[in-house]
């Protein structure tokens, strides 16, 4: 029984490296899609984070939101506004001036902001998915009583509390099954959904 462990230690080593060749090869194979666990990241330490949203509605006032929150993942500050514009993209592009001129007013550098990808010294503009960007998408949707000024909230109003609560503990709100070319381009877009959260290549999953 003694000199049977060592041969039963070196058997479970070679099983485990040929298991992980045969995972390689069908990645490298099959790999047509990969299942990304989506959830809000907190920021780096010594940094802030700014989450915004926007929605376009053709025929009716559109808003916008976002929301600040630290290292901690504590609350900073948030804003909604109404909007009247001609287009989904330009709905964005101003829901990032609200978010900008509400950095340089509270100071809140230096700064990461989740939508799309752009990035200076002091600022990193990072593309998240929808469910991952929760609090600032239900800003923009709260907007009930169309106020076309900025409106501040120095504490998170009650209808975020609960996903704040859900970010605070790093859930896994949604599951998306991408394309390895999706993911690819997301990436260069700093999605950490992709960069971090990536489970290897599941077609055989269920797609979700």
């Amino acid at each position: 029984m003694e000199s049977f462990v060592p041969h039963y230690d070196r058997c479970l080593a070679v099983l485990g490296r040929l298991l992980s060749e045969l995972l390689r090869v069908r990645v490298e194979i099959s790999g047509l899609k990969r299942l990304l666990m989506v959830k809000w990241h907190k920021p780096p330490k010594g940094w802030y984070k700014l989450n915004i949203d926007a929605n376009f509605n053709k025929n009716q006032p559109s808003g916008l939101g976002g929301v600040f929150r630290n290292t901690n993942e504590s609350w900073i500050v948030g804003f909604t506004k109404a909007i009247h514009i001609n287009g989904a993209l330009e709905s964005k592009l101003l829901a990032l001036v609200e978010g900008l001129t509400t950095t340089q007013e509270w100071n809140l550098f230096p700064l990461e902001i989740e939508t799309d990808c752009i990035q200076r010294n002091d600022v990193i503009l990072r593309h998240n998915f929808r469910q991952g960007n929760e609090v600032a998408h239900m800003m923009t949707k709260q907007n009930e009583d169309k106020e076309t000024k900025r409106k501040l909230f120095v504490q998170p109003p009650l209808f975020v509390e609960s996903i704040l609560r859900r970010d605070q503990m790093e859930e896994v709100v949604f599951v998306k099954n991408l394309s390895n070319v999706a993911c690819n381009s997301l990436v260069s877009y700093g999605n950490k959904c992709v960069l971090g959260d990536t489970i290897y290549d599941c077609n055989a999953l269920n797609p979700i």
